[in-house]
């Protein structure tokens, strides 16, 4: 729940800062009222609009203009034909009734004349009716077609609603390429902005102008959004980065390999883990800066399990995991309670972090702490660090070696009685094979994480 809380407010960070942005906001002031100007001056045929119903009408009367002058050439061509047949079935009738054969050749060249004559002028008529009708055949189809696409662009826009509709989508057509180019300048700034050299110059001058519009870099609240935004994110990787190796690697396996023979020594040297509310995890080294990161889910008895305190990271500066971690030992506390203000005065706690462990609250005000630093070879830091914590004080040692355990009597490598209780006892005893394969596995990760080399030294820190 945490994480979602911390993306969504990274989100927003982000979101604000790109509407904040200038070229955005000059990209919008320039060009949207040109954008809204060029779809608005489109013209487009609208039922609407008197020039295209004109249109339509003129288009109509010119299709039956067509139509009727193709009727009438129709009729006109049939009267033509019908008084070739009349002459040619006169001719033909005037030859049947002549007797003698002087007057029936003559008659008959006639006729022939006549028919050749009927034939050529009826293949004319035929040719000329062809042509005219598929002429008016073609230019009837045309007026169609413009009829037809006039009409549906007419329709489309018979309203006002659709005419503002068609319009914008239009001015969203006009207004992809501008949001190109607006995408360009900003890319263009955001490579200027990593160059060295450029961000020297707006550094010392805090602004930058263009077309007469100044922005000052240098405002309080840009910068803390953008701290802000940049910390959100590497919390998130760092966080996702170690959850998905860590899940991978097996360390996991072996961690709770180790923690049963742990809690088989503890029994053995009197104290039954499993009786107590307890639990334990394994830190690693993080990357970015000083600091530990837990690697394991919980185990033990109480409040176990929780899959999203993997990648939680924790200063080594802090705590008993940071003083293992720094000591390069094994360190017990069998008492930890804010008494006098301890949390606060030892253990790096804030007055409102150490608030829900004073004596005033019920809920177990005081605890016991124990952690094993995991070498690694010669000088090299630490591998890991794990952590036990039981409720309640002097819980992780046996009732008869309460008298020998101290805390203030601390040796020259700063470990104490109790320090060596924990040592002696239990980290000595565990099966020198078991952690060996532990730190195996934190070896091999550390060279794949690169731990050891820091993104953020911590000298002066």
């Amino acid at each position: 729940m945490a994480s979602l809380h911390g993306t969504w407010k990274a989100a927003v960070a982000v979101v604000r800062r790109v509407l904040k942005s200038w070229p955005l906001l000059l990209a919008l002031i320039v060009f949207a009222p040109l954008g809204f100007v060029a779809g608005f001056n489109v013209r487009q045929a609208s039922l609407t609009m008197s020039s295209t119903a004109t249109l339509l009408k003129e288009t109509r009367d010119l299709r039956n203009f067509l139509l009727t002058a193709e009727a009438t050439q129709a009729r006109n061509l049939d009267d033509k034909v019908a008084a070739l047949d009349k002459a040619s079935a006169a001719t033909a009738a005037l030859v049947a009734k002549t007797s003698t054969a002087s007057q029936n050749a003559a008659l008959n060249d006639s006729l022939g004349a006549v028919t050749v004559a009927s034939t050529t002028l009826h293949k004319a008529i035929d040719s000329e009716n062809l042509a005219y009708f598929r002429k008016i055949n073609a230019d009837l189809v045309g007026l169609q077609s413009i009829e037809e696409r006039v009409r549906n662009q007419a329709e489309a826009s018979s309203d006002w609603q659709s005419i503002y509709y068609d319009q914008f989508k239009r001015f969203l057509k006009w207004i992809g390429a501008i949001s190109f180019l607006t995408i360009m300048a900003i890319a263009l700034i955001s490579l200027a902005l990593c160059n060295p050299g450029f961000r020297k110059i707006v550094a010392r001058t805090g602004t930058i102008s263009a077309f007469g519009v100044s922005i000052n870099l240098s405002d309080l609240q840009s910068v803390r959004a953008n701290v802000t935004t940049r910390e959100l994110q590497i919390e998130t990787d760092v966080k996702s980065i170690y959850a998905r190796t860590l899940r991978d690697s097996g360390l996991a396996a072996e961690f709770l390999r180790l923690m049963r023979q742990i809690e088989v020594i503890f029994k053995g040297a009197g104290v039954d883990l499993k009786k107590l509310k307890y639990r334990a995890t394994l830190f690693v080294p993080g990357f970015v800066g000083q600091e530990l990161v837990q690697a394991t889910r919980y185990d033990g008895t109480d409040r176990v399990g929780d899959e999203s305190k993997i990648g939680r990271r924790f200063s080594v500066r802090y705590g008993i995991i940071g003083k293992a971690w720094r000591l390069k030992t094994c360190l017990y506390y069998p008492n930890v309670q804010n008494t006098n203000n301890n949390l606060v005065r030892d253990w790096g706690f804030t007055g409102e972090e150490a608030k829900p462990y004073s004596a005033s609250v019920p809920t177990g005000p005081s605890a016991s702490l124990m952690a094993f630093s995991v070498s690694d070879v010669g000088d090299a830091p630490p591998l890991g660090v794990i952590y036990i914590e039981a409720e309640g004080g002097d819980q992780l040692h046996p009732a008869n070696h309460a008298a020998k355990l101290s805390i203030d009597d601390p040796d020259k490598n700063g470990c104490s009685s109790a320090d060596r209780f924990a040592y002696d006892e239990i980290w000595a005893k565990l099966d020198d094979a078991v952690k060996e394969n532990l730190r195996k596995r934190l070896s091999r990760l550390q060279k794949l994480m690169q731990w050891n080399d820091k993104i953020q030294e911590g000298a002066g820190r």
